[in-house]
């Protein structure tokens, strides 16, 4: 069966239509994959930073306490001594809050392109 003039016309234009609509799919999803790929590196880094903030305020706490316990019975029994140790509690409160917090895994989602329609089954 051959196309009449107006078929092949609307044919040729729906196939247009759907050749831009492929082009635009095509460039969206590799903009949503470059913006997983900037996820992922923020999401590293966020991850590291996590880390770091709990090694800080680990060892902080830790070294607070440290000097507070070669000071006098006299120091320890002060205003100040439980401002140290008080924040102390703070370092490693925060540190608890960080560990407690799972890190955000790496989002693994890559789009693929949608393949053009290259050919169609009737002459143009």
């Amino acid at each position: 069966m051959n196309l009449g003039p107006q078929d092949e016309a609307q044919l040729k234009t729906l196939i247009e239509t759907y050749r831009d609509c492929d082009w635009q799919v095509n460039e969206l999803v590799d903009e949503i994959n470059a913006k997983i790929r900037d996820l992922n590196a923020v999401l590293i880094r966020t991850n590291a930073t996590i880390r770091e903030i709990d090694k800080f305020g680990s060892g902080f706490a830790e070294e607070v306490r440290e000097y507070a316990s070669e000071q006098s019975s006299r120091w320890q029994k002060s205003e100040t001594a439980e401002d140290y140790h008080g924040w102390a509690n703070r370092w490693e409160d925060l540190a608890m809050e960080l560990e407690e917090q799972s890190p955000v895994n790496e989002v693994k989602l890559e789009l693929s392109s949608i393949e053009s329609v290259e050919s169609v089954p009737w002459q143009i």
